[in-house]
């Protein structure tokens, strides 16, 4: 880190040099000047990180020459030194934000802790920009990576609703989205690397002129098969969409052939993968009898909602299975997902995917209700003690099951007992 020192007395100058140790405290370099305009040169050659002048100069005082080193430099840290009381320079040092003001005659002890805390505040700032450019780098990844996970099977929506405000920090989580997918053909004879291109080539593009339109666009390459466009309507409607993406496929059919469709609108980022599904279905659909293929496709609404309600009316056998050995099994204090995993002879992970699927709540959730529901009939009977009813349904902890059927119910097993007397 480097230090100008100016003063125009030169005794000032050399105490302030011989009494500091430079390099303990984190400064490599210090330059040094009797006034204002040689000290404006010598920060031309040096680009000091902190300025320590005296504010009474000759020719220039410290005041004039930190405004102008703060123009030229504005990140470098200013410390005024002064043995006078005036208010006019103490306003001056307020308006350029002075890291500190130390009094004449010099206390070194107190010069040195100014320093030492000059630099811990560069050395912050740094360390900020530096975090800043990572993240400005990264960015790019990250906003394709969130695309990918707001398609994916086994991502939370509260999580995606957290990962999307961090990578777009102001993007209305809460807002309409649509999906619009994107599938290149490809001329014969393609190569592997010319499709990777291509597919980069129609992610920007397709990006690119949503974005113009109004529309935030989170996008990627999904599969090596698919360009996948994430759309926040943010009060557009769909048929404002229908006709961007007409536009962009016509754009985009001048150096090729592009199939569009268009998902499902659907409310949350949280439920984009229902939209994606749509278009993804809606892609893959025939085409109509006497016609060529279809370029632009738009899912419908309601045929997509009745789909998904006659899909979710087959019941998994195997999360049937998970609730019946939850039931049977719920006031076995030993009871998790591992033990559940072990009796299905299936992953933990692949049963928290189906449970949540099916039934909207993850394995642990479902215990805990079942718990709070059997402790509820057991507690109709004033003669069993609260610590008894919790053991009765898995608890070893009479405090842990208080706190859980509290969070559940927003009533103490007590509170719940004394209401139900009444009803």
């Amino acid at each position: 880190m480097r230090l100008l020192l100016v003063d125009d007395e030169w005794y000032t100058r050399e105490g302030i040099i011989e009494g500091i140790p430079w390099k303990s405290i984190g400064i490599e370099q210090v330059d040094q000047a009797d006034d204002g305009v040689n000290a404006l040169e010598a920060a031309g050659k040096m680009k000091p990180d902190i300025l320590l002048t005296d504010v009474r100069m000759p020719r220039m005082n410290g005041t004039e020459l930190a405004s102008q080193v703060r123009e030229k430099y504005p990140r470098c840290h200013i410390i005024f030194m002064s043995g006078y009381t005036d208010k006019e320079y103490m306003k001056a040092a307020i308006q350029l934000s002075a890291t500190a003001y130390v009094e004449k005659p010099i206390d070194l002890n107190e010069l040195q802790a100014a320093i030492e805390k000059t630099v811990r505040l560069s050395n912050e700032e740094r360390k900020l920009d530096e975090m800043k450019q990572q993240l400005h780098t990264s960015l790019p990844v990250l906003k394709h990576d969130l695309a990918l996970q707001l398609v994916s099977r086994t991502a939370p929506s509260e999580s995606l609703a957290e990962c999307a405000r961090l990578v777009y920090a102001d993007l209305p989580v809460e807002a309409d989205f649509a999906t619009v997918v994107l599938k290149p053909g490809f001329p014969g004879g393609q190569e592997d690397g010319g499709a990777a291109l291509l597919f980069r080539s129609v992610m920007h593009a397709a990006a690119r002129q949503l974005n113009r339109e109004g529309y935030l666009a989170i996008a990627a390459v999904k599969d090596d098969e698919y360009v996948v466009v994430h759309c926040c309507l943010d009060g557009k409607s769909m048929p404002m969409l229908a006709d961007t993406s007409a536009r962009l496929h016509e754009t985009l059919n001048r150096s090729g052939s592009i199939q569009i469709s268009i998902g499902i609108k659907v409310s949350g980022i949280g439920h984009v993968r229902e939209s994606f599904r749509s278009a993804l279905a809606n892609l893959s659909a025939e085409e109509p009898e006497g016609g060529g293929p279809r370029k632009l496709r738009i899912s419908a609404q309601e045929e997509w909602e009745a789909h998904t309600q006659a899909a979710k009316a087959k019941k998994n056998p195997a999360v049937a299975e998970i609730v019946a050995y939850i039931e049977k099994n719920f006031d076995d204090e030993g009871l998790s997902l591992q033990r559940i995993a072990d009796h299905m002879y299936l992953t933990p992970s692949y049963i928290c995917v189906i449970f949540k699927e099916e039934t909207n709540a993850t394995i642990n959730q479902y215990i805990a209700q079942i718990r709070v529901d059997k402790a509820k009939q057991l507690m109709k009977d004033n003669r069993i003690k609260v610590k008894d009813v919790a053991a009765r349904v898995g608890y070893g902890d009479s405090n842990y099951f208080t706190k859980l059927f509290k969070k559940q119910t927003g009533l103490t097993p007590n509170e719940y007992r004394e209401m139900k007397q009444y009803d």
